[in-house]
């Protein structure tokens, strides 16, 4: 107990010195995000404050929204600290990517539309939300074939035949790009089985 007080005592001494370099930084943008993301591994390690280490990933995250590392490492975070961290990361993300999207950041809002339904889809266990998450991750020029796999499955949990078929049209015009032989054939099985079955 008085070596880890100790190593906490120890671990304070830097978290400080961040703190007071945080607060010379005029503006957001990198420069705040690099040293609350250095905080961030204060906080989660030797002094074990993990909703406060979350915070400051959340944090250099909004400052910025494009690092592809610190979307990783927030995410990781939050699933390790369990559901309502993950609640929480998935707002923060949700909030982060419409304001890209509304300044005509396309590619990073479509990476952070992805997470978002990755977070719905995986975590949450809201395929409806993943779903229009992935939507939008689309439209926005995410990779086409992880998305329009992403849109297949979480239309199917989500009980929208619409949004699947188009999907599975898509992936099938793919062809080869979309996966190997066995995927095509599934993809055309589950594609035709859709068609046949809706009105």
């Amino acid at each position: 107990r008085v070596a880890h007080r100790d190593e906490e005592q120890r671990a304070e001494h830097p978290l400080r010195a961040l703190e007071m370099r945080l607060a010379r930084i005029e503006g957001d943008g990198p420069a705040r995000a690099e040293v609350l993301g250095e905080m961030a591994e204060v906080l989660g390690g030797p002094l074990g404050r993990h909703d406060e280490a979350l915070s400051a990933l959340l944090g250099a995250l909004d400052h910025d929204p494009a690092s592809a590392p610190l979307l990783a490492r927030s995410i990781a975070a939050a699933r390790a600290a369990g559901k309502e961290a993950v609640a929480r990361c998935a707002a923060t993300i949700e909030g982060l990517a419409a304001r890209t999207e509304e300044a005509g950041r396309g590619p990073t809002a479509a990476a952070l539309h992805f997470a978002l339904g990755d977070l719905c889809e995986r975590d949450l266990g809201e395929p409806a939300r993943a779903q229009g998450a992935f939507v939008r991750a689309e439209a926005l020029g995410a990779d086409p074939i992880p998305t329009w796999r992403a849109i297949d499955r979480t239309a199917a949990a989500a009980g929208d035949p619409t949004a699947q078929i188009r999907a599975l049209r898509q992936l099938v015009f793919a062809g080869d790009a979309a996966g190997d032989a066995a995927a095509l054939t599934e993809d055309i099985y589950r594609l035709a089985s859709l068609e046949l079955s809706s009105p």
